[in-house]
């Protein structure tokens, strides 16, 4: 089912959004989360062949367009139904540079952030400023640090 909302919280001092596979392919998810305020995209992602190279170039639009960070873990191997699960897990800067990018294996990596990339990014290029449309919705500032955009 379809949510009625975009949720940031903070998370050792950085603003966090998750998304859900699909959701990365339109532009207006990421978007919501950046006019949040988002510091860090989380996709969760169980996307497959023969469709992997369109979540790859998303993540590294998301991040560019609104200059955040962007984690993209993907389901690697066999699934049910025939389904073969693309890997290619990611980590993208705020510039859209490619931090890291996982196989078709598993595997666990540490990438670190340096989070100054955010205010360099946000100075050289501020599109969450220059932008000309707002996403409508209420946006709602809770007192625990999480923020929401209701989709109306």
């Amino acid at each position: 089912q379809p949510g009625d909302r975009y949720t940031t919280a903070l998370w050792k001092g950085i603003r966090v959004g998750i998304l859900i596979c699909y959701d990365i392919e339109l532009p207006e998810s990421a978007r919501a989360l950046g006019q949040l305020g988002v510091e860090l995209i989380l996709v969760t992602n169980g996307n497959m062949d023969p469709y992997g190279p369109v979540h790859r170039t998303a993540i590294i639009a998301r991040a560019q367009e609104n200059q955040a960070f962007a984690v993209m873990v993907n389901r690697v191997g066999d699934g049910d139904e025939g389904l073969v699960f693309a890997g290619g897990s990611v980590a993208i800067d705020p510039f859209g540079r490619m931090l890291f990018e996982a196989g078709r294996a598993e595997c666990r990596q540490v990438v670190e952030l340096d989070l100054d990339l955010l205010r360099t990014a946000r100075h050289e290029y501020d599109y969450l400023s220059d932008r000309r449309l707002l996403l409508t919705g209420e946006q709602i500032e809770h007192g625990d640090g999480r923020r929401e955009l209701l989709i109306p």
